[in-house]
């Protein structure tokens, strides 16, 4: 069979959605008090770390829809609420938007919403009205109960207390080691210096094909501007860890998927696990004068042995995956066994490819048109 292959879409989109409230009368109480880091474990305090639970904490505004022609933003980045914590809340929609294009096997059914499957994906087991029975705990079960509601002293993870072993990873927020009182961390909190290495091993225990990619970039250090645009073009969400209270200590993971200039001045827009409204705050450093400084950012990425991945205006040929794919279709054709997929970005080609072995074709949110 011969093929020449068009897909058209636009680079950059606009990404708007709907507001949902979240309650939690628990938490309210908690973030009356400030949160205060634990008092058995004060290092905590200068710890890059999120500290935030399922609803904001008073002083953090809700966002305002806005629509404007300067916004650049990723289409189709899931919009998940707080979910046993904002670290693996915001790594799922990382997760959950790579489930869409190419990597189907990272959450069980469609991703695009936050069902059932979703949940499991970020933190697996039950919840405190509704925990796992005996014999079957898993997260909640094991590390994220007890719930400690106010955060003044960090209680032992209910599998210690019951002296069983703990259960085998399955879930975003054990790889994020999330709430874990070994290390102390309360209830729904997780550690800056775990992201990446968690996100890398999370992936790659999908099976030896699959490997995770994720780097942290420190602010005004790696993490800038021009790598903020450089992700958001190329169709990659990022993670930033925050200080949405504005006291210079990080305390919240968002899930970043678009950037923009108002009036001169840099901003970032971000899902923030609490609404659905795409939040858009200034790009600047930490600061205990404003809130929404960025500490760091973190790039996220996936690859898998059997997906190949083609540019028609990348350059010369790479090793095919999402960040450096390949220029033609010839050279993925190449690569790909038999029943690999190959996924191609926006762009035209005219050559002729030959097919001698079966393979799909997929467009990178567009359609394929095939012509003479």
């Amino acid at each position: 069979m011969e093929y020449s292959y068009t897909n058209s879409v636009a680079a950059r989109t606009n990404v708007i959605s709907l507001c949902r409230l979240v309650a939690a009368v628990a938490w309210l109480a908690m973030a009356s008090q400030g949160q205060a880091a634990p008092s058995s474990a004060e290092e905590n305090d200068s710890q890059p770390m999120s500290r935030t639970g399922p609803v904001p904490p008073p002083e953090v505004k809700a966002p305002e829809v806005s629509i404007l022609a300067a916004n650049v933003a990723i289409l189709n980045v899931p919009s998940y609420i707080w979910h046993h914590g904002c670290g693996p809340t915001a790594v799922g929609m990382v997760v959950g938007y790579w489930d869409q294009y190419g990597y189907d096997d990272l959450v069980p059914g469609n991703a695009d919403q936050q069902t059932a499957d979703v949940n499991q994906t970020i933190a697996s087991g039950g919840t405190a009205g509704a925990p796992q029975p005996a014999g079957s705990e898993q997260h909640y079960e094991d590390y994220a109960s007890p719930e400690e509601i106010i955060h003044t002293n960090i209680l032992d993870d209910a599998y210690i207390t019951a002296g069983r072993a703990a259960h085998a990873n399955d879930s975003i927020a054990d790889y994020l080691l999330t709430s874990r009182s070994t290390i102390n961390l309360p209830y729904g909190w997780s550690r800056g210096g775990d992201i990446a290495p968690g996100f890398e091993d999370f992936i790659d225990d999908f099976g030896a094909k699959y490997h995770g990619d994720s780097t942290l970039h420190k602010f005004s250090v790696s993490l800038d501007w021009d790598l903020l645009c450089d992700e958001i073009d190329s169709q990659c969400p990022m993670v930033f860890l925050v200080d949405s209270r504005g006291n210079g200590q990080t305390d919240h993971l968002v899930t970043v998927v678009g950037y923009r200039e108002v009036a001169g001045a840099k901003e970032y827009g971000c899902y923030d696990t609490w609404n659905h409204v795409l939040r858009w705050e200034r790009f600047r450093a930490m600061s205990a004068t404003y809130s929404w400084g960025v500490y760091c950012g973190y790039t996220i990425g996936v690859r898998h042995d059997d997906v190949h991945w083609v540019d028609f205006d990348y350059g010369d040929a790479s090793n095919g995956d999402f960040t450096q794919p390949y220029h033609t279709l010839d050279a993925a054709r190449g690569a790909a066994g038999s029943g690999d997929a190959i996924w191609i970005k926006a762009g035209s080609s005219s050559e002729t490819l030959v097919l001698d072995t079966p393979m799909t074709l997929h467009a990178f949110k567009g359609n394929v048109v095939i012509g003479d």
